[in-house]
């Protein structure tokens, strides 16, 4: 399992639809500019680890979740 820019800011998009966001509300409440929220959803951008923690905060998911998509690390070992 690796890390994926594009993915990962596909799962922003999909929790930040999910909770009735626009891209400037979510821009908002973690202090940041809608530009920056756009760059990381279209897998142009990550930013730091302490963004990628607010966010699983916010949306109430695992940083593994966020960042890996559904395996957890350990998860993806037990099936293998």
């Amino acid at each position: 399992m690796h890390f994926d820019r594009k993915s990962y800011g596909a799962r922003i998009r999909q929790l930040r639809i999910s909770k009735g966001l626009t891209q400037e509300q979510l821009a908002e409440k973690i202090n940041v500019s809608r530009t920056y929220i756009v760059k990381i959803e279209n897998g142009l951008q990550t930013g730091p680890i302490e963004i990628a923690i607010e966010l699983a905060e916010l949306f109430d998911v695992s940083l593994d979740f966020l960042l890996l998509g559904a395996y957890t690390a350990l998860q993806n070992q037990l099936d293998r």
